[in-house]
């Protein structure tokens, strides 16, 4: 049986903005903890092809996570934004859009930090670096 949407899929001029935190593997989490990432792909997907969301957002995704959302989602979707190491890898908050509804006019992603041009620059007492 299908999954019935929440929203699902909307015409213009609506939009159907969603956020989803894919959250970090943490090693402490019990085999059967629900934040565990094995636990919580499969939901994911069924989610994402059910809402087939006009716009993304997703927090705390690893490379290999952000493969998953991308298979999960429709070819029409593209994403932006890149890992918030010095190198621009690892971790990322990316932002998926459907390109048969909306054009990318410009972008841009930036550290919190004092020098917010700087990839993978922390401050303000940040353990690690975070990006917006």
């Amino acid at each position: 049986m299908p999954d019935v949407p929440l929203i699902g899929p909307v015409s213009a001029p609506e939009l159907h903005v969603m956020t989803f935190n894919i959250r970090r593997r943490m090693m402490h989490l019990t085999r059967r903890s629900p934040d565990r990432w094995h636990n919580r792909k499969a939901l994911l997907r069924r989610i994402l092809r059910s809402e087939k969301p006009t716009v993304l957002g997703i927090q705390e995704a690893m490379p290999d996570q952000m493969t998953y959302v991308a298979e999960s989602l429709p070819e029409s979707y593209l994403s932006i934004g890149y890992g918030r190491n010095p190198d621009m890898s690892g971790e990322r908050c990316a932002i998926f859009y459907d390109r048969d509804r909306l054009q990318l006019g410009e972008w841009s992603q930036l550290a919190l930090s004092d020098t917010p041009d700087v990839p993978g620059s922390r401050s303000w007492g940040n353990m690690i670096p975070r990006v917006v």
